[in-house]
């Protein structure tokens, strides 16, 4: 017995992200190429996660045992991500040191702790520096690092890496959300 769903809206690959410095250009489009302050963040272990935790809680009456609604009273917008390429911009990414870091050759400290600067990502569908019509985009107004940094060195095959998680926080500006989502103009209806 078939299941009844539509194979094409079931999509595979990590997909791409892509990092600017706050206040940089958002795209128009799904298809709209990046302006060249977005740099990809590159490999990765396992692609990007975006994860989004919920609290409610029960609105009571006294004249009911169970609760008659629930309401929303937080929400929590994750990025993680396991970097495979571990270099000096990525690093300070990491660590709250913005996107405007370089990979160059000289000494760096960590970023102080109370700066805490943020950035903007990007993650389109199509790996392709040029979005096809098929791409599917998420914009993230606004990350900072939260939680644990982990830097992972093993024996060979094994990767060095750096695991972190950014929370995806509300921008300032009237009308704007966290997350942006730009369907592909190719996709069937419906398909995000």
């Amino acid at each position: 017995m078939a299941a009844g769903g539509t194979p094409s809206n079931v999509k595979l690959g990590p997909g791409r992200l892509w990092i600017a410095p706050l206040g940089t250009a958002e795209p128009a489009s799904a298809t709209a190429v990046l302006p060249s302050a977005w740099w990809p963040l590159g490999y990765t272990e396992t692609g990007t996660e975006l994860q989004f935790n919920r609290t409610t809680e029960a609105v009571m009456v006294a004249e009911e045992f169970d609760s008659i609604d629930e309401v929303n009273v937080s929400r929590d917008i994750l990025l993680n991500v396991e970097i495979a390429e571990r270099t000096k911009k990525r690093l300070i990414l990491v660590h709250g040191g913005g996107a405007l870091g370089v990979d160059d050759a000289t000494a760096f400290e960590l970023p102080d702790p109370e700066t805490n600067t943020g950035f903007m990502a990007v993650w389109d569908s199509d790996k392709a520096d040029v979005p096809t019509a098929f791409n599917r985009r998420r914009l993230l107004r606004l990350c900072k690092p939260t939680g644990s940094v982990t830097e992972a060195q093993a024996r060979a095959p094994q990767k060095q890496t750096v695991k972190a998680s950014f929370k995806v926080l509300q921008p300032s500006g009237v009308g704007l959300t966290p997350i942006k989502f730009y369907p592909s103009v190719n996709a069937p209806l419906g398909q995000a």
